[in-house]
């Protein structure tokens, strides 16, 4: 079928960890339309040397020029959009303007890589009552740690949500912001049974819970447009946000028996399951498989490493450090095709646990070297290996056995990292070679969301 500019289609959104991107969607064919992705740069220093943070503003700024790229007849004939984003992240903000885009006073966005909530801090805090533990880097540890040793800045804010909320809010006029039970689940202290976040636990702590949106299923409509923008009508409806993991699956996953292995930012092998299929009741900190809200009443069996693209991206920029201590200015691109070019075979190189930014499921976990012979110190070898420890830990995270006894016989191999790596390829079809193996899907979040706001208006 060929669309033309006349015909309804929907936007789909995601406000990445580095990107943002936008995707066009054809309501009739189910195709994409158009796309544009553009990076952020929004990090921004940490006043805790652990802490990883963003400026919102310029998370928005990227999304205004990414939809000023898109045909302004197809943007008049949107019909429904649908938004999401990088999980588990906080912002807050307060005194939302609704008399056109405008972005209102925030807090910086503590994004899931923060690592300010150590061991000790989480223990410290009351048990979850939900089947989901308690991570760094999720939104309510994060409000949780703010509140105890930074408390000025929650006093500044009278709500809080992902990035993705607050985009909602913004477009809604919305003055208690809403979200979907996929986001709340990956905030932390949200029972899924009962939709609710723990009161009691908050109550404890002394935690003002008022800060937090209210929750809703996938689909919920959280309001309408309140102004024409970038083309796109005034009252549009807008659904509540949903989770960039989710969104991603959707877009790729045809089959009860598909797996779909992502890496990117950071990596994650998920399929989707029904509650009976084995969802726990109760958080269990030392397992690498969690149970997340999915669509249709069923959850996503997920391991989500912290590990992934970021951990090769640190390899270049140490690279560049060694470089210029001995006088030589050399690009991060010329950095990358030297080290993707370089054929060294895995097997005979060092052993490398490549887990950088620890685990939420080992957090003191950190990166070890064994193996390293006279023989396996090129920088090929050393790369090599470095994908392949990625791999592997990903691997050890969701068993093939748990993988088999849900009865995946397909791994779709998608993510920036699969896509340019060749390598991290190799080692993916050598570890799950006793499944077909995938590549070539696009695994896309925006084009996810999109999809599902078609589901949603039918």
């Amino acid at each position: 079928m060929t669309s033309t500019a006349e015909d309804p289609c929907v936007l789909g959104i995601d406000l990445g960890t580095t990107s943002v991107k936008v995707s066009l969607f054809h309501q009739a064919s189910r195709s994409v339309i158009s796309t544009v992705s553009k990076a952020t740069k929004a990090d921004v220093p940490s006043d805790v040397e652990t802490g990883s943070e963003q400026l919102a503003s310029k998370i928005f700024t990227t999304l205004q020029e990414c939809m000023s790229e898109l045909q302004e007849e197809r943007c008049r004939q949107v019909k429904c959009i649908g938004i999401t984003g990088q999980m588990h992240g906080v912002v807050m903000w307060s005194e939302l303007k609704t008399e056109g885009w405008q972005v209102p006073s925030t807090s910086h966005l503590y994004t899931w890589q923060d690592q300010r909530c150590t061991t000790e801090f989480l223990e410290s805090l009351p048990q979850p009552d939900s089947h989901l533990p308690l991570s760094t880097g999720h939104g309510c540890a994060t409000l949780c740690w703010l509140h105890r040793f930074r408390p000025e800045v929650l006093d500044d804010f009278t709500c809080s949500g992902t990035i993705m909320d607050l985009l909602v809010a913004m477009m809604c006029g919305l003055e208690t912001p809403v979200t979907s039970v996929q986001l709340a689940a990956s905030f932390g202290y949200f029972n899924t049974k009962t939709m609710s976040w723990n009161k009691q636990n908050f109550q404890k702590i002394g935690f003002p819970i008022q800060i937090l949106p209210d929750v809703r299923e996938p689909g919920h409509v959280a309001g309408n447009l309140q102004y024409d923008w970038m083309g796109i009508c005034k009252d549009t409806p807008v659904l509540a946000a949903l989770g960039d993991v989710q969104c991603a699956v959707l877009s790729v996953a045809s089959s009860e028996t598909d797996a779909v292995l992502n890496m990117s930012t950071s990596g994650q092998m998920m399929f989707p399951v029904r509650p009976e299929g084995g969802v726990p009741d109760h958080p269990d900190m030392t397992s690498s498989i969690q149970y997340f809200p999915y669509f249709d009443g069923q959850f996503l069996a997920m391991a989500a490493s912290l590990n992934g693209g970021n951990v090769l991206s640190h390899m270049v920029i140490m690279l560049q450090q060694w470089f210029k201590a001995f006088g030589f200015d050399v690009n991060e691109d010329k950095i990358w095709s030297t080290l993707l070019g370089l054929g060294s075979d895995a097997s005979t190189g060092p052993i490398i646990v490549p887990t950088l930014f620890g685990e939420r499921h080992l957090p003191e976990q950190k990166v070890a070297i064994s193996g390293l012979t006279t023989s396996n110190l090129d920088l090929g070898s050393v790369f090599r290996s470095l994908c392949k420890g990625l791999v592997t830990n990903l691997c050890d995270m969701m068993p093939i056995s748990v993988m088999e006894s849900h009865g995946i016989t397909t791994v779709k191999a998608t993510g920036s990292v699969v896509d340019r790596n060749t390598i991290i390829r190799d080692e993916i079809a050598k570890h799950y070679g006793s499944f077909k193996v995938e590549f070539g899907s696009s695994c896309d979040s925006a084009t996810g969301a999109a999809m599902f706001c078609v589901k949603h208006l039918k």
